[in-house]
């Protein structure tokens, strides 16, 4: 698929999207009777759900797009009523801290918290850390839902 081959995977997806991809050239022809293209079939499927459960080896990847892109599809924008105020809270939650250092480390703002066991996010809740964010956002825009949430926050 063209696109892939322009703006590759890069994370543990690059190997998993690999993994399919040979899939996909297994089930041409395929038959149901082919006891050998069905053995194989089922190895890749057990190769690309171990996949998913790979850490990820240091990023040095990142960029602003591909943090906007990330945060399009991974991130949260909330506020919450505490007492007489409100709080906003600007995350992105995954399983795997590594990741989240990364972003953590590229953009210099926010923090990284365990929220329960495997569970780990990236938030920022400072005002001060606000205004790098809304420049990012402004430069390279939010394409989904997120626009409008932002937009709102």
């Amino acid at each position: 698929m063209p696109i892939f081959q322009q703006h590759t995977f890069l994370s543990n997806k690059k190997l998993q999207w690999k993994l399919i991809l040979r899939c996909l050239q297994i089930l041409q022809n395929y038959s149901s009777t082919d006891l050998k293209k069905q053995f194989y079939l089922n190895q890749y499927i057990k190769w690309i759900q171990k996949a998913r459960s790979r850490l990820i080896i240091r990023i040095n990847f990142l960029s602003l797009p591909w943090f906007v892109g990330f945060f399009d599809s991974e991130g949260c924008i909330s506020c919450q009523r505490v007492s007489q105020s409100f709080r906003f809270i600007i995350k992105i939650t995954q399983s795997d801290p590594a990741l989240l250092i990364e972003i953590c480390n590229k953009l210099q703002i926010g923090h990284i918290n365990k929220e329960r066991q495997n569970i780990y996010y990236w938030g920022v809740t400072s005002r001060k850390d606000l205004p790098k964010l809304i420049s990012i956002f402004k430069k390279y825009p939010l394409k989904s839902e997120k626009l409008i949430q932002w937009k709102k926050f």
